[in-house]
């Protein structure tokens, strides 16, 4: 192996500084959401190793990463839900130019989440950027699609940002995507509501839990959902409907829905919040639904899932939510009943006793408290800023990788450009 070179060696240097002398701000967002550092740090480890090995074997080049991910891009065989952000500042005003094929509403809401981070740390990103843009690709999927082998085999070198990632171990994911805030938290129309956006029913939930206390909310387990798509529902709904009256000791309440206004089975999330209990399973990909059902104040039992959000890292099992592990696709009807509802009941049995309603009650009620703490918009800039300074220093390691600004981008239309001034976008 050779030696570092002075390169490799000033970049891990560089690493490992990122955040030794913050500015208050930044001190208190770090303070306050513990769990943002740590988790952003984890999953952009696998990039910032590659890119010391390539900095001590001398092969960073402005034919990687950029570039290269740029022709991928311009591919429209290979486009699909892809998206490409460059933000940069107009003196302390941060601005977006997008470009996608699919998944405009996708796009659009991560560039707002992300320009109002970029805005509430001027002075901390400002001074670092400059003038410089920052190209940010993204997979607009409700899961990851790349994984890290084929990043090292095309070259890419950066991350794309995606809705969800595959569940983070001490080596990374595997996978080349990192997740971020999604698009539900600029508004979610199969809320169905006047006002969907999540700080907006974040409020709308708290308030509401605040006047019916845990131990007076309905004794059943409320689920409403789509299951056409979703490898896990369709795996275990049905067997949930089918299931016998008594088969727990709470009631279920699990029942398909299209999830619009009328149809069969409709339950309002309002609704829905008045059970002591609340599933959680996967959707087609990801659910967008967790940070709903905790905001409620229910107790949520989370079944076990193949994809995380952002934020996923920063819960506990047992003390936010509790874990439920599912039966896998595949499985016959004998292994749910036998398997999955004694486990099922196991947790009710340990929540329906006075010493566990109690302990029930606490967990429901600091899974509100991570929504209500966590997931607000000091919160989501946090987590933006720590992922744009760690995607900054990525960008640092190849000196022409700001060059996409000005070379075309062979067959993608332009669709948007993005202002961010007095606190809301603006398209100009």
């Amino acid at each position: 192996m050779n030696s570092a070179s002075p390169e490799a060696e000033a970049y891990a240097s560089r690493l490992s500084s990122l955040f030794a002398s913050p500015s208050p701000k930044v001190a208190r967002c770090l303070a306050s959401h513990p769990w943002v550092q740590p988790t952003v740090a984890r999953r952009f480890a696998w990039f910032h190793k590659w890119t010391q090995e390539l900095l001590r074997d001398g092969m960073i080049s402005s034919n990687r990463t950029v570039d290269i991910l740029q022709a991928m891009f311009s591919n429209r065989s290979q486009t699909g839900f892809k998206g490409l952000a460059t933000v940069q500042y107009n003196g302390t005003t941060p601005h977006a130019q997008l470009w996608w094929h699919r998944g405009s509403h996708s796009m659009e809401a991560f560039a707002t989440t992300l320009l109002s981070a970029m805005a509430s740390y001027a002075d901390e990103l400002e001074p670092l950027l400059g003038g410089r843009p920052l190209h940010l690709f993204w997979t607009l999927y409700d899961g990851p699609v790349i994984k890290q082998w084929r990043e090292r085999m095309h070259g890419y070198r950066l991350p794309f940002f995606s809705m969800s990632e595959h569940g983070l171990n001490e080596t990374g994911s595997g996978w080349a995507e990192i997740a971020v805030p999604d698009f539900t938290f600029q508004g979610y129309q199969k809320l169905r509501s006047a006002r969907t956006r999540w700080y907006d029913v974040l409020g709308m939930l708290v308030r509401g839990a605040g006047s019916v206390p845990w131990e007076r909310r309905e004794r059943k387990l409320t689920w409403r959902g789509r299951v056409r798509g979703s490898q896990a529902r369709e795996a275990l709904v049905p067997y949930f409907q089918a299931a016998r009256a008594n088969a727990t000791r709470v009631p279920l309440d699990v029942k398909p829905t299209e999830g619009r206004v009328g149809r069969p089975n409709f339950l309002n999330l309002s609704a829905q919040c008045q059970s002591k209990y609340l599933l959680h399973l996967d959707g087609n990909g990801y659910s967008a639904g967790l940070k709903y059902k905790l905001a409620c104040g229910s107790l949520v039992i989370k079944a076990d899932s193949a994809l995380d959000e952002f934020y996923y890292p920063g819960l506990r099992a047992g003390v936010h939510y509790l874990r439920l592990k599912p039966e896998h696709r595949g499985k016959l009807r004998w292994a749910f009943e036998a398997r999955m509802l004694p486990r099922l009941n196991q947790l009710f049995n340990d929540t329906e006793s006075a010493e566990g309603s109690a302990r029930a009650s606490r967990i429901a009620a600091a899974g509100q408290r991570f929504a209500a703490e966590q997931l607000t918009e000091p919160g989501i800039s946090c987590y933006w800023y720590v992922v744009l300074r760690h995607y900054a220093l990525l960008l640092s390691a190849d000196s022409t990788d700001n060059s996409l600004a000005s070379v075309p981008l062979r067959g993608v239309q332009y669709r948007l450009r993005t202002n961010y001034e007095g606190g809301k976008p603006s398209l100009y």
